[in-house]
């Protein structure tokens, strides 16, 4: 009877050990709670980097890191006659005839420090601006800029071409194209567009006529005005009327009233393309008047288009 009585139970547990499984028990498989089972966690996929596109090339032109640089220099903007205006319809057309010749802005630093970032096939262009006439930086009673400055020509220029960005050098004067009040402001925009502010001294003299001392008073007062706005040296300079004082060596570097001031580079008023960064004089740069006629900017374009200029072209 014992032994009869044993062995009915023990077929029944085992039946049930089957369904308890390596981690159930037997008290789950009677109650008919399945067993939990934790799945094994899933490595996730490799990414693959996207294939980053290369930029397309901007001319036909073959690589020439030795050929000519483009450094124009500009003063007022209006409908006066004579060689320092250029309408604003005029610069709109240079703006985009340097674009169609392949050119893209660089500053007047970038260009000396062989630091410019060109797409391939492009050559650059140095766009500088005298004085700080009123006409080339003008702000409306809204914030704007004035559509008949020339920041406001390029500005529209700029927004149809974003690969030609309002990346250019000013050599100022104190006036700083009036507006006093906005001046701050001004200055915000320039360092956002990725512009440069640089010298052009205090009273805009022919440095040439002038003494030693005079030279440095005009140097360093123009240096002092741009620590003024955070715009520490060396910086750039153009000299008024591309005029060399007879001392040299002050260009470059000179102590005054206890100070050292230093120049990072100086750029003349005329009348052809610079040599390319690192056969250039830094401290005597040539630059191109944006005026018609013999040597003027649209001279030089034409060139171009002749095939009678070799250019620094961006490999």
């Amino acid at each position: 009877m014992r032994q009869a009585t044993v062995l009915p139970l023990f077929g029944v547990f085992s039946a049930l050990l089957p369904l308890c499984g390596c981690s159930g028990t037997a008290s789950s498989a009677l109650s008919g709670t399945p067993a939990v089972v934790t799945p094994a966690p899933v490595a996730p996929e490799p990414r693959t980097p996207p294939v980053k596109e290369p930029p397309a090339r901007v001319t036909t032109r073959k690589a020439n890191t030795q050929g000519m640089v483009f450094v124009t220099e500009y003063h007022n903007f209006g409908y006066e006659k004579g060689n320092m205006f250029r309408t604003p319809e005029k610069f709109a057309k240079d703006l985009k005839r340097l674009y169609d010749l392949g050119f893209r802005p660089v500053t007047a630093s970038e260009y000396l420090n062989d630091k410019m970032d060109l797409p391939p096939g492009a050559s650059p262009v140095i766009m500088t601006f005298d004085d700080s006439q009123p006409t080339q930086f003008k702000l409306l009673a809204d914030g704007s800029l004035d559509p008949k400055c020339a920041m406001g020509v390029w500005e529209k220029f700029a927004k149809a071409h974003p690969d030609f960005p309002m990346k250019g050098t000013f050599f100022v004067l104190p006036r700083m194209w009036d507006q006093p009040k906005l001046r701050a402001k001004k200055v915000a925009m320039i360092k956002e567009w990725g512009s440069e502010l640089a010298n052009h001294t205090v009273h805009h003299p022919a440095l040439r006529t002038k003494n030693d001392e005079t030279v440095m008073s005009e140097v360093a007062g123009g240096i002092e005005l741009l620590r003024k706005y955070g715009i520490h040296e060396p910086a750039m300079f153009a000299m008024p009327y591309g005029s060399t004082p007879k001392n040299r060596a002050l260009i470059k570097q000179f102590k005054y009233k206890g100070q050292v001031f230093k120049t990072a580079g100086a750029f003349l008023a005329g009348a052809n393309p610079a040599p390319p960064p690192g056969k250039v004089n830094r401290y005597k740069v040539p630059r191109i008047l944006a005026q018609p006629g013999n040597l003027g900017l649209d001279f030089w374009l034409d060139r171009v288009e002749q095939g009678k200029v070799s250019l620094y072209v961006a490999p």
